[in-house]
């Protein structure tokens, strides 16, 4: 985002996974196109032999996996829906 120190109320008074948040954005970039993923105990099964390769990508890659495996819920601001929001911000 361009703007500086502003607090943008979009989002409204739901409440979205992460999975969810990335499903509404796919959609107003690549409408129909799937998202890609990837079974979580596949990846923690070959973090450990990414270790043994490339510390600094298997530091990223845990965190990563750390971070996606648990919601933040962040406090219901605004009236706009992420989706509008979206729709205003993605002109095409």
């Amino acid at each position: 985002l361009k703007e500086t120190n502003v607090t943008i109320e979009a989002g409204g008074q739901e409440i979205f996974t992460r999975k969810q948040i990335n499903e509404i954005i796919q959609e107003q970039v690549k409408p129909g196109k799937k998202l890609m993923s990837m079974p979580v105990g596949l990846v923690k099964f070959s973090l450990p032999m990414m270790k043994l390769f490339n510390k600094n990508a298997y530091d990223k890659f845990a965190f990563f996996m750390e971070v996606l495996q648990h919601d933040t819920i962040a406090p219901q601001v605004g009236k706009m829906k992420f989706e509008d929001y979206l729709k205003m911000r993605l002109v095409k």
